[in-house]
């Protein structure tokens, strides 16, 4: 089977993982740009990776543009994002309104825990979650936001790697991710 690992990240997460996937499973990373309908037209299964910003998939633009040259490959989606697992409305949402429905049912889909270092930030950004607190009213989760946010691990890719790994040998996906 030919797979393959694509990926757009802004501040350094999302790339981290797709480097960690491309040493763990031997696949080439090819940037999203790089994916002509050709090039994908040879290529059985795809990793994807986006961060979140503001609810919005970096790669949904992409997704959307690509859903026709995608649709029949088997996908696995890694979301990098600060949501919690217990926020399952929220997760659900970003499914939602990024992902098109004829490739929704043929990913994988997985959160991974992302990274906000404040001082890296771009103006703007800094401004966006200034303004995100703003409409925040859960004390805590407003004061967690005035703290830098890291928590990019390897082992976080741990259910992703295992489902691939299912997948590459043929075996019936076991468990819920």
């Amino acid at each position: 089977m030919n797979g393959a690992i694509t990926y757009n990240g802004k501040y350094s997460a999302t790339r981290q993982y797709a480097e960690w996937l491309q040493e763990e499973l031997h696949l080439p990373v090819i940037l999203p740009d790089e994916l002509s309908k050709e090039r994908l037209s040879g290529i059985d299964f795809l990793l994807i990776g986006s961060p979140v910003y503001f609810g919005r998939l970096r790669l949904r633009k992409w997704l959307h543009q690509h859903a026709a040259d995608i649709s029949a490959k088997k996908l696995f989606l890694f979301i990098v994002t600060a949501t919690t697992p217990e926020e399952k409305e929220v997760r659900d949402k970003i499914i939602r309104d990024n992902i098109p429905d004829n490739i929704r049912r043929r990913c994988e889909i997985f959160f991974l825990p992302g990274r906000i270092i404040r001082s890296e930030l771009s103006w703007f950004d800094r401004m966006m979650v200034k303004f995100a607190e703003a409409n925040i009213k859960d004390v805590a989760k407003k004061e967690a936001m005035h703290t830098d946010i890291d928590d990019v691990k390897k082992e976080h890719l741990i259910p992703l790697l295992r489902s691939v790994a299912d997948y590459q040998a043929g075996r019936p996906k076991l468990y819920v991710h």
